[in-house]
């Protein structure tokens, strides 16, 4: 029998740092002890070691003849010696082998008494923020009527400073709040300005739809004087220009506001919404927001589409803001949600969306403008792009089902077992008949990424976490359990097929063809075996429970789909690789 080769298949992720000696100093003397809490799954004849979900390390058969005899007692070079008697192989090649293999779990950390290699010291430089007794820049910017002025011409005693974005779903959340408090910080001797981001026509809007008159800056090209903190966020400044205080965030700083308008932050009646639709909520209280409690945007976030109008929609037990460009898309959205339509600015916008194909009131196809880029801009995910309005609505149904509903709650079968079915991270594709998986980290190349897998008969599917059938290799495309007039969504759809886009992928069940996952190396295709396929995709499963029963059924899922592991150097390249990978 041929000497065990090099033992690793497939590593995924590392560990914390362990003190004592380095991997490089382990020799044939050396006892291994195995740190940590690893638990062993066997899958095929390779062995994947896993903790938790922290980390997933492939064995291949030669890697399993070490580890069976690590036991804590016997030296590297007694378990090669065993080994050689065993197998007949040579003992120093067998060592060799042995030493390599514990030098590489001990650089992953998963030995005690073996210190990991951190690598470079780093030295992070703190950048300066503002903070109490700090002065605050006198800054001079154009106010909306083009008017250069500076914060001490604005006010004789304390200012109440805000860094605004009208593209901000945050700000827009807390702007009619900010309005009603603006004759109560007066009368306190408080001056609110309002530092923003985008143009004069953006922040004109939204100050007129709140009810704002605050002065308004324009910063333009100007630095920010916040730095690199987000919006919204304030500053109470002094008469003097000092900073008082400094807080962050949709609910701290409506809450600074009416500390200094000396309003009680908890009467709040006067913010509670109206449904408009003389309906009750289902729940009968308070509505719920997609827009994050605290949460505020990177500093200058914004688009270049000219977004019109926003539009709040309870849905469920949720007010839903979206943006959008125009009165007919407006039109579209209030049939597609029921012209359930309330009167609440504290759902800001979750969604922009532009239907520049839909005309008039009518929101059917108009066919002079049907070349139109319809778009959904959807938040921290890639922005959808389409020919097809059907294809945009469909887009944001999907998204608002993963939120909502955290896309299991309502399923397709109703009758089907919650485990047979697992929500993954990955962006799904539709390649003929059949699906397939890729990284997420894909939609860095968007947009370009849609175009350059059309070409290649590859079309990329809507769905936020699209959904895995373990009993029968599908991916399914749920259908959105959000409360909606199907019948607009068929009247608007585009069917296109051209170069650069396909038609949508519809919600129900594809057949697997493949799951691509990335592996930096020398090769940019390699098939990867079922435990290699399941070490590096365990980690990306959704609200999954039991990382060891779960890994045992994605080595199922890939004893009968294959899987393959990628390595590019250009987008072409790698729209190449994946119409390889599944068949395109």
């Amino acid at each position: 029998m041929r000497a065990p080769t090099a033992p690793f298949g497939w590593v995924c992720k590392g560990r914390a740092t362990l003190v004592g000696v380095t991997p490089d100093e382990l020799n044939g003397s050396f006892v291994p002890i195995v740190g940590g809490s690893l638990i062993p799954v066997d899958i095929g004849d390779e062995r994947v070691l896993l903790d938790g979900w922290n980390a997933a390390l492939v064995l291949n058969p030669s890697g399993v003849l070490i580890w069976d005899r690590m036991d804590g007692d016997r030296s590297l070079a007694e378990v090669a010696a065993d080994l050689a008697v065993e197998t007949g192989a040579e003992r120093d090649q067998i060592l060799a082998n042995a030493v390599a293999f514990t030098q590489e779990l001990g650089r992953l950390g998963l030995l005690d008494g073996v210190a990991v290699d951190d690598g470079p010291e780093l030295h992070l430089v703190a950048v300066p923020q503002l903070g109490p007794g700090d002065p605050f820049p006198d800054v001079e910017l154009a106010d909306l009527n083009g008017t250069t002025t500076s914060l001490t011409e604005l006010a004789a005693g304390d200012v109440l400073v805000l860094n605004w974005n009208p593209h901000c779903g945050y700000c827009v959340s807390i702007a009619s709040r900010l309005a009603a408090l603006q004759d109560g910080l007066e009368s306190a001797g408080v001056q609110l300005v309002l530092i923003a981001f985008g143009d004069e026509a953006a922040n004109r809007r939204v100050a007129e739809q709140a009810g704002i008159t605050a002065p308004i800056l324009l910063l333009g090209e100007a630095d920010s004087p916040f730095g690199s903190v987000g919006t919204p966020s304030a500053v109470h400044l002094d008469s003097d220009l000092v900073v008082e205080s400094i807080v962050y965030g949709n609910v701290e700083v409506p809450r600074l506001a009416e500390s200094l308008a000396g309003v009680d932050p908890d009467a709040g009646s006067e913010w509670d919404p109206d449904d408009g639709d003389g309906s009750p909520r289902r729940d009968g209280g308070a509505p719920r927001y997609l827009l994050e409690a605290d949460g505020f945007c990177a500093p200058g976030v914004g688009e270049a589409t000219p977004w019109a109008d926003t539009r709040v929609y309870r849905i469920g037990d949720h007010h839903v803001g979206i943006r959008v460009d125009s009165a007919s898309t407006a039109a579209v959205l209030d049939e597609l949600f029921e012209h359930r339509v309330v009167d609440d600015p504290r759902a800001g916008h979750s969604y922009s969306v532009a239907l520049p194909a839909v005309s008039g009131g009518t929101g059917d196809p108009d066919p002079d403008t049907t070349s139109g880029l319809n778009l959904l801009v959807q938040p921290a995910r890639a922005t959808v792009r389409s020919r097809d309005p059907g294809r945009i609505l469909r887009a944001l149904l999907g998204d608002l089902h993963d939120r909502i509903h955290g896309g299991t709650d309502d399923r397709i079968d109703k009758s089907e077992p919650a485990g047979d079915r697992l929500r993954v991270n990955a962006i799904a594709v539709q390649v003929g008949s059949g699906a397939g998986l890729l990284p997420i980290n894909f939609h860095a190349f968007a947009p370009r990424l849609q175009s350059l897998l059309a070409r290649r008969g590859v079309a990329l599917a809507d769905v936020p976490r699209p959904e895995i059938d373990l009993a029968t290799a599908e991916v399914v495309i749920p259908e959105p359990a959000v409360d909606h007039d199907a019948s607009v969504l068929d009247r608007v759809a585009v069917p296109t097929s051209s170069g650069g886009e396909l038609p949508a992928v519809l919600p129900g069940r594809y057949p697997l063809a493949g799951w691509c996952v990335i592996r930096p190396g020398e090769q940019t295709f390699v098939p990867l075996t079922p435990a290699q396929a399941a070490a590096a995709t365990v980690s990306s499963l959704v609200d999954a429970d039991d990382p060891v029963e779960r890994l045992g059924q994605l080595g199922g899922l890939f004893a009968r789909v294959p899987a393959f592991g990628l390595w590019y150097y250009s987008d072409t390249e790698l729209a190449d690789l994946v119409a390889r990978a599944l068949g395109a």
